[in-house]
């Protein structure tokens, strides 16, 4: 957990993604991670490194991405218009290239779509 000195707050992530567009699963399929609020026990969580102050995703970064969310799309049978941004639950502005680009997250979409079996 991360602690502000006055209370602590503790965060997880099912998976995360690097850079270089290496993934790292941080918590079991089987487990809750608690990345947002009321959507925990619902949905996997991947949480994405990026360098640039738009939040725009490095190459790697995107492609691993997209693999990663086909593949959890047809290995739970996620519809792909049920695939959602942290923004989506609580207005947060993450992951915030997609939000502030709606055309950027509905092209992400469109590729999860062609990558699924």
């Amino acid at each position: 957990g991360l602690s502000d000195g006055a209370s602590e707050t503790y965060v997880s992530s099912h998976f995360i993604i690097g850079i270089d567009g290496t993934i790292i699963q941080c918590v079991p399929m089987s487990e809750v991670a608690y990345a947002s609020n009321d959507r925990n026990r619902d949905t996997v969580s991947i949480e994405c490194c990026h360098e640039e102050e738009s939040g725009r995703f490095s190459k790697e970064t995107y492609a691993s991405l997209v693999r990663l969310t086909a593949w959890l799309s047809d290995t739970y049978m996620i519809r792909t218009e049920d695939i959602i941004r942290h923004y989506d639950v609580t207005g947060k502005a993450c992951p915030k290239y997609f939000v502030d680009y709606e055309d950027k997250w509905k092209g992400f979409l469109l590729d999860v779509e062609k990558n699924r079996e």
